[in-house]
């Protein structure tokens, strides 16, 4: 048992040495920087931040086994770690923005929020330290979504290889925990196969484990992670599973509002994301996402307040506009669809109405006076100055 409460149970971050500790300024003026760099799609700063010494320290703390086995993992995962984190950082990702350093045990963190191509959102919680030769570097990251730090994760993964290079350790396990270890390498299957676009694979080897592993944490996640891209009543199955095996995990409201929403119980939607940004410090996106439960509701006042108020916060929140668009188009409220294509192209210094063009939704507004009238001074503009590509918003869908 001695063993197992060494291996098995992830420490929390480790706390970085007061004399390491940035300031809220300078972890928001690195944020800034960061911030900029990933809107431009480059990750020089990011990689050169991520400190692989200081995580796997972290993660390697007070487990057993000899220093030399020990120093030859770090080493494997030493090699791979910038590419690795820095793809699982990129890949499908659509956009990160800073919201804010936030004290957490009495150290910043920095948070970033993360929107991906598919329409998923996550959190980030970078841990800084001071570094002479860096100003500032990353230590650790805390995933929402998983509701742990990346130290955490990559502890999981020493005990595989721990428990591949001492087999008598696996004997000396009980139960569920020798399963576990033995089991660990489908975990790795499973989130290559998602990787790979193979989630039906992926789920195939899910249900080859053991239905006491079907709930641990590190295969439910990837069962999600293949079930939201292949069979909806399956991933709702996994949600309602995630809800009563971790029922007080950080992750849990991220999770449940998709859940929540497959259900059509779309009050609970808005009561977990105003929750979530409680938790956070507040977030526009959240704010949309509200908004349009909103809409779902036919409630279009709170859903008008609720975009408008993320517009006041994000000025450059497209998913705002789009929910704006949408209720006036069903308002049909044309002067106001004016107004909010003005005001997109003020802040975004491009113009919609190519990308508006053929779309069903607004054929009625282009046939008004005030879409004709519009229309007219868009194809001049265009005439004058070619637009650039646009992230044009078009109406969600319910």
């Amino acid at each position: 048992m001695i063993l197992l409460s060494l291996v098995l149970t992830a420490p929390g971050r480790g706390q970085t040495p007061s004399a390491l500790v940035p300031s809220e300024k300078e972890c928001e003026e690195f944020a800034r920087k960061l911030e900029s760099e990933l809107a431009n799609r480059q990750t020089t700063l990011l990689g050169k931040s991520l400190d692989a010494d200081d995580l796997l320290d972290r993660s390697l703390k007070d487990l057993p086994g000899n220093d030399a086995f020990k120093e030859g993992v770090r080493a494997g995962i030493k090699k791979r770690f910038p590419d690795n984190i820095l793809s699982s950082l990129e890949q499908g990702v659509e956009s990160y923005k800073f919201l804010r350093v936030r004290r957490i045990n009495d150290q910043p963190e920095i948070l970033f929020r993360l929107l991906t191509t598919g329409g998923g959102l996550n959190y980030l919680r970078f841990v800084p330290a001071r570094c002479p030769r860096r100003g500032i570097k990353l230590v650790d990251i805390h995933v929402l979504i998983t509701g742990e730090y990346l130290s955490q994760t990559f502890r999981r993964l020493f005990m595989v290889a721990l428990a591949q290079q001492e087999k008598t350790w696996i004997e000396r396990l009980v139960g569920d925990q020798q399963d576990l270890v033995k089991h660990m390498d489908k975990a790795v299957q499973m989130a290559t196969l998602n990787r790979q676009g193979q989630q039906a694979k992926a789920l195939e080897v899910y249900r080859t484990l053991p239905a006491t592993l079907q709930k641990e944490k590190v295969f439910l996640l990837q069962r999600m992670a293949a079930a939201g891209a292949v069979d909806e009543k399956d991933y709702a199955a996994a949600i309602e599973l995630w809800q009563k095996t971790f029922p007080n995990d950080p992750s849990l409201e991220l999770i449940l509002i998709d859940g929540y929403a497959m259900k059509q119980q779309y009050q609970k939607v808005v009561e977990t994301v105003d929750h979530l940004g409680e938790t956070l410090g507040g977030d526009p996106y959240l704010d949309v996402l509200a908004g349009n439960q909103h809409y779902l509701l036919k409630d279009p006042v709170r859903a008008t307040e609720r975009a408008r108020r993320a517009i006041q916060a994000e000025p450059t929140l497209a998913a705002a506009y789009d929910l704006l668009l949408t209720l006036s188009l069903d308002a049909k409220n044309f002067a106001e669809i004016v107004r909010l294509a003005e005001e997109f192209e003020r802040t975004f210094g491009v113009s919609m109405y190519q990308s508006i063009q053929g779309e069903a939704a607004y054929a009625e507004f282009l046939k008004s006076q005030e879409g004709q009238n519009w229309s007219k001074a868009q194809r001049a503009a265009t005439l004058a100055s070619p637009p650039a590509d646009a992230p044009a918003p078009v109406p969600p869908s319910p």
